[in-house]
């Protein structure tokens, strides 16, 4: 892809999220399906398709265990003039209804080679017993190119629900082409017949005390439902700044995640945002994630198992909304090795978890490829675990002391189980991805994420602008990296004493203070007993309690 193409998409996504109201995705209007508020009785032709052989599939994922497939994409034709049924409502619109079941699926997931909703039209999916309903999908999800996929839809059946109000005019397409045969990998369902019903025991939740430093790279980590090969795949990722700082949606996630997938299905790949844990237990009722459907690749380092780094850039197909709160992380493109830090992933397609290092991370080859193109990683015992990583957790990035990306995970050999508990795992190194895998943009990071050629070797994160605006009334803290002395700012207050409590990278609490304010909100701290690193600093005054991320050089 060459220059003028690269700051076309740029423009592109600069206009875009001036436009958010158009985007299309995994976005939904919310509201209740018509056949329950006309009451109308269950749909009672189901269309039956034909369960995949698993021990053929269970015998392919011992061969080949990552990235982690979850579900077999089954070729199916279904479409509003072919199959389901259509009654008319009192209100004098028409109802759409076809029910398919799959003996001995654990969830469904629909897939649309064609989708395009006009204006007024809904579509909504359940499962059963409607305890699971999502939709309503409007005309804001169409895309240009009519692919759409769905999240899963628990249980082994689905039910797909289209109202055309009355004096409709506009052309429904809408055609079934594939629906997802989910076998494991969604023990969040609360499945009990799941082989693999969560990640292993030893994983620590990202909202545990390991995770209170890391409260805005967590943002920017998703889960990805990754479709290619006829199947369905659970692969880690994270958002990533540019220097621009434009809010271009690029996702970063392992190339072995991404290889042979077409553009046509990245378009139905499925990004979930904020799939996590509200606090450090695993919740009973799985959380409900924020999530955006389809993507186009903008680059890849290739042959991922013979050389290069193993990492998939993509952008996403639409905007992200503010309300989802996210974080694009910032990088580090520098050839040094991080001495603490962590890993944030999804492990099976579980909620997200974080997995803590504290020894130098060192330069590796890994499997058969010959490049040192690797960070050879050891992981820690901390208070709520020992988290490593599993299939599932590819592409996820790890992050050094300073809270900035520094690799992309492509495999390794650690475990819960206590014989592997302590083996290492192996990360593409963001500096070979930056411009080591090949000549043009299609093979490296730098054109997408320094389009300008600046040279920035470290770049910080970056919040939505809702968030930023929103954030005007929080503290200030400067310099920041600092030496010895730090400055806190408060937002216009009545308080006289404010109390301040440090965490380190994993977690722990290291110092607690009581400040008394006297003339000014502001104060000056002295901080000579802090290690080298990044910590948590929060601040506690009246009711308001205040997070920022403090680095000490």
């Amino acid at each position: 892809m060459n220059k003028r193409n690269i700051y076309f998409i740029i423009f592109f996504w600069s206009f875009m999220l001036i436009l958010k109201s158009s985007a299309f995705g995994q976005l939904s209007a919310g509201g209740v399906p018509p056949s329950t508020t006309f009451n109308l009785e269950d749909e009672r032709n189901v269309s039956e398709l034909l369960r995949p052989d698993l021990l053929l599939i269970h015998s392919e994922d011992n061969d080949f265990p990552t990235p982690y497939r979850y579900g077999i994409n089954l070729p199916a034709d279904f479409s509003p003039e072919t199959s389901g049924n259509w009654v008319n409502l009192r209100d004098g619109g028409r109802l759409w209804r076809l029910t398919i079941r799959i003996d001995g699926a654990l969830a469904l997931s629909a897939c649309f080679d064609r989708f395009h909703l006009p204006a007024g039209g809904k579509l909504f999916l359940y499962n059963q017993h409607k305890s699971q309903v999502i939709g309503a999908f409007t005309e804001k999800n169409n895309s240009p190119k009519e692919y759409f996929a769905t999240e899963l839809i628990n249980g082994d059946q689905l039910t797909l629900e289209y109202y055309q109000p009355s004096g409709s005019s506009g052309n429904l397409r809408l055609h079934l082409n594939e629906i997802v045969y989910a076998y494991r990998g969604v023990g969040f369902f609360g499945n009990l017949q799941d082989e693999d019903r969560s990640s292993g025991s030893c994983e620590v939740n990202v909202n545990c005390p390991e995770g209170q430093a890391w409260q805005l790279q967590k943002k920017g980590v998703v889960r990805i439902s990754v479709k290619k090969d006829g199947s369905s795949f659970w692969c880690s990722g994270s958002l990533l700044n540019n220097v621009r700082q434009d809010h271009t949606p690029y996702i970063l996630t392992a190339d072995h995640c991404g290889v042979t997938a077409t553009p046509e299905q990245l378009l139905e790949w499925v990004f979930y945002f904020d799939y996590e844990s509200s606090d450090c237990q695993t919740p009973v009722v799985p959380p409900v994630p924020k999530s955006l459907t389809g993507a186009i690749r903008v680059a890849e380092s290739g042959n991922s198992a013979y050389n290069g780094s193993d990492f998939y850039l993509v952008v996403l197909a639409g905007p992200i909304p503010s309300s989802y709160d996210v974080y694009y992380n910032g990088w580090n493109r520098q050839n040094i090795p991080s001495h603490t830090g962590v890993g944030i992933h999804h492990p099976q397609g579980d909620i997200k978890k974080i997995s803590t290092y504290s020894k130098l991370l060192e330069t590796s080859i890994y499997g058969s490829n010959p490049d040192f193109s690797f960070w050879k990683v050891l992981w820690d015992q901390t208070t709520s675990g020992h988290g490593v990583t599993e299939p599932g957790s590819s592409g996820s990035p790890i992050f050094d002391t300073n809270g900035l990306v520094v690799g992309t995970l492509t495999g390794g050999e650690s475990d819960c189980d206590s014989a592997t508990l302590n083996l290492p795992d192996y990360y593409g190194k963001f500096y070979w991805s930056w411009d080591l895998n090949g000549n043009d943009s299609t093979r490296r990071l730098k054109d997408w994420l320094d389009p300008d050629s600046t040279g920035v070797n470290l770049l910080d994160g970056l919040y939505l602008s809702m968030h930023e605006k929103e954030s005007k009334n929080s503290i200030r803290v400067f310099p920041n990296p600092f030496n010895d002395y730090l400055n806190i700012k408060l937002p216009d207050t009545h308080a006289s004493s404010f109390r301040i409590e440090i965490y380190n990278f994993m977690g722990d609490l290291i110092e607690k203070e009581e400040i008394k304010l006297k003339d000014s909100s502001s104060v000056s701290i002295h901080f000579p007993d802090l290690s080298t690193g990044m910590y948590l600093l929060k601040v506690f005054s009246g009711e308001d309690v205040f997070c920022v991320k403090m680095i000490k050089q």
